[in-house]
Formats: C-alpha cells, structure tokens, sequence
C-alpha cells in the first residue's frame, strides 16, 4: 500500500520504510559534512521511532547507542545509518530475548509504543503477522514433550524408597514424585536398571 506524507516537508509516493531509509540516507551525507567541517550534525537522537513491515523488518530512527543496544535484544541490526537502524525479527532473536526473560508481549508493547509518528498519522502499526508470528516464536517455547514413564509405588518400607529415589536421581530418571504418598514416576528407560539396584539391596539386606 502507498504511503504519501512529508518527513521534513517532502512527499513520498512509497511505503514509510522507504521513505525513512530516503531519509536516512540524506542524513548519512549531511553527517559527514558536518563533522567534516567540525560541526555536529543538525539530528534529533532523543526520540526511538520504529517502522515494522510485514517482512520483520525494523526501520528505526535514533541516534542513541542504548536505542541500538535495545533493538539488538531482540532482532538482528542489518546496518546503521546516523539516524537510523535497519533490523529484522528472526526466530533465533527473539529466542535470545525470552533467554534473558523478555516476554512476547514486552516485545509487543514495546514496539507498539515507538511506532513512528508519521505510520500512525497514516493508519499503519506494527503489522498483525508479525505479532502473532512473535507469540508463536514464544509458545514453541512451551510445547509440552511427551516421555515414556513408569508409576512405582507400594514400597516396602522407607529404605526401599530412599534407594528408589537415590538411584534414579543419579541417572537423571526420576520425572517427578509425591514423597508423602511414596508414589513416583520415573523414565521408562530407567526401569530395568531400577529393578536391578533394588534386587541388589534387597539381596545385601537378606539375613545370612
């Protein structure tokens, strides 16, 4: 869909992505002849503007380093141009993210809060597929996994249940455990090697 509008007073027949990077671009040259001649360059870092488009990727327009740092959390920085950074959403990005305990929904929020002005202005947002596509990331992250297990209860006595418990938390076989019922489930891989251990205490315990 076109996007007409002005950054700076100038009209663009194109999406706002490529109108910022047009921007961006123009910035890049007056940049470098302001520090060329020892100025500064005439850009506004105190404000985090974001584009999304449907592809995942991010036109950012910021100067800041924390802004950069920020973005970086959780999409992948392509490039950067004095007032702007261009990244994308991947699904090892966003993987990084929810490593370090930054849900779906703060990414959302987040984005949602630094639309660029000019896309609100014009009715665009951060585009539906992309959100969704950002709770999904997560939720593959919670899919439950399916283990083949064994229930054992009915010990003996106590001692049958600390050696039970014991050997197979040392094989990393004991799936979970309800200590005041002495009732437990471990891996069914493990089974065989749990009848084996418990026949040999069993046995050291038999009367000579």
């Amino acid at each position: 869909q076109g996007w007409s509008g002005g950054l700076e007073g100038r009209a663009f027949s194109r999406s706002p992505a490529q109108a910022l990077v047009a921007q961006a671009q123009g910035a890049s040259a007056a940049a470098a002849e302001a520090m060329g001649s020892g100025g500064a360059a005439p850009l506004d870092g105190l404000r985090l503007e974001i584009f999304a488009e449907r592809n995942f990727r991010l036109y950012s327009q910021t100067t800041r380093a924390v802004h950069a740092s920020l973005l970086a959390i959780f999409s992948e920085v392509e490039f950067r141009l004095p007032n702007m950074i261009v990244s994308r959403l991947t699904r090892e990005s966003v993987g990084r993210a929810l490593d370090l305990g930054v849900t779906a929904a703060c990414i959302r929020e987040f984005l949602e809060r630094h639309v660029h002005r000019r896309a609100k202005e014009s009715g665009f947002g951060v585009p539906d597929n992309v959100k969704d596509q950002i709770y999904l990331w997560e939720m593959e992250r919670k899919r439950l996994v399916s283990t083949p297990a064994m229930k054992i209860d009915n010990f003996r006595d106590e001692g049958e249940w600390e050696v039970t418990v014991e050997h197979l938390r040392s094989r990393n076989g004991l799936l979970h455990m309800l200590a005041d019922r002495r009732e437990l489930w471990c891996a069914a891989s493990e089974f065989d090697g749990l009848r084996a251990r418990l026949g040999e205490w069993r046995a050291s315990r038999a009367p000579v």
